[in-house]
């Protein structure tokens, strides 16, 4: 049954190898591909598919991570005036469709953990036939920053 709702899954992985040269222009694929990939992990659970949507989900929420890591952050909801005229301001999360709380996890990962070894780390899940999941790359990204603080610590 799963396998009849994701008949584009080979255009999904087609798409992600652009995903190395994506920008702020391809935020609403990159937000609809992460979303679409999330759910399908659900629908997915037991298939063939599951490990593969679930690379794809790692690859797409990376790269939104980046990518938004990049872009210019909204400074509030205040606008600035200019006689009778309201400048624009840059969009807010939610004006994207974006949750903050995913937001901020991507961009931790993206910001904390080289492509790499985001690889790596899907790849080895994938072996052993376990889904790779944004908790553990946090945890990764804790790791690294709490080993960072051992060795200032240390250095005293």
């Amino acid at each position: 049954m799963a396998e009849q709702l994701h008949p584009n899954l080979p255009e999904l992985i087609h798409t992600t190898r652009d995903l190395a040269t994506a920008t702020a222009e391809d935020l609403p694929d990159l937000i609809q591909g992460e979303r679409l990939l999330k759910a399908a992990q659900d629908f997915t659970k037991g298939t063939q598919q599951h490990l593969e949507t679930n690379r794809l989900w790692i690859e797409y929420g990376y790269t939104l991570g980046r990518v938004l890591l990049e872009m210019e952050k909204n400074k509030g909801h205040a606008t600035k005036k200019c006689s009778n005229t309201m400048l624009p301001h840059s969009p807010t999360l939610s004006d994207m469709g974006i949750h903050k709380m995913a937001a901020s996890r991507w961009q931790q990962i993206a910001g904390n953990i080289a492509d790499e070894i985001v690889q790596a780390y899907v790849e080895e899940q994938h072996q052993k036939k376990e889904p790779a999941t944004q908790a553990a790359l946090l945890r990764m990204v804790a790791n690294s920053q709490n080993e960072i603080i051992r060795r200032g610590n240390a250095e005293m």
